[in-house]
C-alpha cells in the first residue's frame, strides 16, 4: 500500500521535475531573445528623448571645449610647421598638408557625434547578425530527451527525485537572478555609449595632435570594443543553451544525474561570471582602455 503510494506520488514529482526543466529551458529561449532584442537595438531608438539631450549637450557644450582643445592642437601644429620648415627644402608642401591636416581635424571634431553613431551602426550590423543565429528557437528542442529525463526519474526513489526537484527550483531561480544581471551589464553598456558619444568631440579634437593622438585612436577602439562586447554576450549566451543541451541529452544512471545536477548548476554559475568579463574581453581584443 505506502509502496503504491509511493511510486504515486514519485510519479507526479518526475513530472513536475519534466515540467520544470522544460520551463527552464523555455525561459532560457525567452532570456536569449529577449537579451538580444535589447543588444539589436541602436542607442537611438533605445532611448530616443535622452539621445536627444545628450546630442544638445555634446553640440552646446562639449563642443566648443572641444574647439578650444583644437584650436591650441593647431597652433602646436604650426609651431612645428614652422619649425620643420628649416629643414626641407619645399615648404609650400609643408603648408597645403598642414591646411589639409586642420580642414579635416574641423571636420572630424564638428561632426564627432554622427560618426560616432555611425561606428556603432557598422558594428550593430554584426550583433544583429550574430543575434539571428543564436536567437533560433531549434537549438533547444529537446521532447524526446525530457520523456526520457522523466521516464528514468520514475524508477528512482521518492526522495531522490524530491532532491532532483529541489535542484531544478535552485537552477530555475539562477536563470532569472542571470536574466536581471544580463539586463544590468546591457544596461551599463548603454550608459556607457551614451557617455561616450557625449564627449566625443573632445577625443576627436586630439586626433592631429602628436602629444595627445592616442587619445583618439583609443576612443575609436573602445567604441568598436563596446559594439563587440554585445556580440561576446549574445557568444555567452548562445554557449550556454548549448551547454544546458549536451547536458541533458544521456541520462540514464544515477551518476549521470548526479552530474547533470552539478553540471547545470556550475554552468549557470559560470555563465553569470563570464557575463561581467565581456567588456573586459573586448577591451583587451582592441588593446583599449
Amino acid at each position: 500500500m505506502f509502496e503504491m503510494i509511493g511510486d504515486f506520488f514519485s510519479k507526479k514529482v518526475a513530472e513536475m521535475c519534466r515540467s520544470g526543466l522544460e520551463n527552464i529551458f523555455n525561459n532560457i529561449n525567452l532570456t536569449a531573445q529577449n537579451i538580444g532584442k535589447e543588444l539589436g537595438t541602436n542607442p537611438s531608438e533605445y532611448n530616443s528623448a535622452i539621445f536627444s539631450v545628450l546630442e544638445r549637450l555634446s553640440e552646446t557644450v562639449i563642443l566648443p571645449i572641444a574647439g578650444m582643445i583644437l584650436t591650441v592642437v593647431i597652433i602646436i601644429n604650426l609651431f612645428n610647421s614652422v619649425l620643420d620648415e628649416r629643414e626641407r627644402k619645399d615648404p609650400f608642401e609643408l603648408y597645403i598638408k598642414f591646411f589639409l591636416k586642420t580642414v579635416i581635424a574641423i571636420l572630424l571634431t564638428t561632426n564627432a557625434f554622427k560618426i560616432t553613431n555611425y561606428i556603432l551602426d557598422m558594428g550593430q550590423g554584426i550583433v544583429n547578425k550574430a543575434i539571428q543565429v543564436l536567437n533560433n528557437d531549434r537549438v533547444i528542442n529537446l521532447s524526446q530527451n525530457l520523456d526520457s529525463f522523466q521516464s528514468f526519474l520514475e524508477t528512482l526513489s521518492f526522495g531522490k527525485v524530491i532532491l532532483i526537484g529541489l535542484t531544478l527550483i535552485i537552477t530555475y531561480i539562477i536563470i532569472w537572478i542571470i536574466y536581471i544581471l544580463s539586463y544590468v551589464v546591457i544596461l551599463g553598456r548603454f550608459i556607457e555609449i551614451f557617455m561616450r558619444i557625449s564627449l566625443s568631440p573632445l577625443a576627436f579634437s586630439t586626433f592631429f595632435s602628436r602629444e595627445f593622438n592616442g587619445i583618439g585612436f583609443n576612443f575609436i577602439k573602445g567604441m568598436v570594443a563596446i559594439t563587440i562586447q554585445a556580440f561576446l554576450i549574445m557568444v555567452v549566451i548562445g554557449l550556454y543553451k548549448g551547454m544546458l543541451v549536451n547536458l541533458v541529452v544521456d541520462i540514464s544512471t544515477e551518476e549521470s544525474l548526479n552530474l547533470f545536477l552539478v553540471q547545470i548548476l556550475a554552468t549557470s554559475i559560470t555563465l553569470i561570471f563570464s557575463l561581467f568579463q565581456t567588456n573586459r574581453i573586448a577591451n583587451s581584443i582592441f588593446n583599449a582602455n
